[in-house]
């Protein structure tokens, strides 16, 4: 259920199932949804079309043989039907997407058909900082993120810790019950 439906349709479906099983458990009122992934999938579509496109119109305009006009009209097809048919996909897979439903009592994590509800009381934070570099000048950076999980170490998953989805968790984290200090960790 919820496969190749629009992505409005699948987010508010996930939500109403989400609070489906929050009401079971006794978590209370909704406060947020989060979409933990997103399909990065336009982006590789446009590179794809741009790397297709190019030869595609060169190979047409040179018109050398009919061979060549033949490659350069299917890269320029294919070039053009790419984005679109890679964002009609993205939008039917949107029901798969992972989300965070967060409630007064509890979590409930979404996922396609799987659902995971948590009270806050089995829940652990660990704020993270991440240190690293990217780039050719190999640039450092610093990334800070705050990170669920099970009083077992079973991570549920992250967030950006200065976000006010993360704000929201700590506090509803502290309104739970005892105080537990989040943990600091760098790596």
């Amino acid at each position: 259920m919820g496969y190749g439906m629009h992505w409005r349709e699948a987010a508010a479906l996930a939500r109403r199932e989400a609070e489906d099983v929050a009401a079971d458990r006794g978590f209370g009122a909704h406060r947020r949804t989060v979409t933990l992934t997103g399909g990065q999938a336009g982006c590789a579509a446009l590179f794809v079309t741009v790397l297709l496109l190019i030869p595609g119109l060169g190979l047409l305009i040179s018109a050398a043989t009919p061979l060549t006009t033949g490659i350069g009209a299917g890269l320029t097809a294919v070039a053009v039907a790419l984005p679109v048919l890679t964002l009609w996909l993205a939008s039917r897979t949107e029901y798969r997407l992972a989300r965070l439903h967060l409630f007064d009592g509890g979590l409930v994590l979404t996922q396609g058909a799987t659902r995971r509800a948590h009270p806050w009381t089995e829940i652990t934070l660990v704020d993270r900082t991440v240190r690293g570099s990217y780039g050719q000048n190999a640039t450092p950076f610093v990334g800070h993120r705050l990170e669920l999980h099970l009083r077992d170490g079973a991570a549920l998953c992250r967030l950006g810790a200065g976000s006010d989805e993360a704000d929201l968790v700590r506090r509803l984290v502290r309104e739970s019950g005892p105080a537990d200090q989040p943990d600091q960790e760098s790596a």
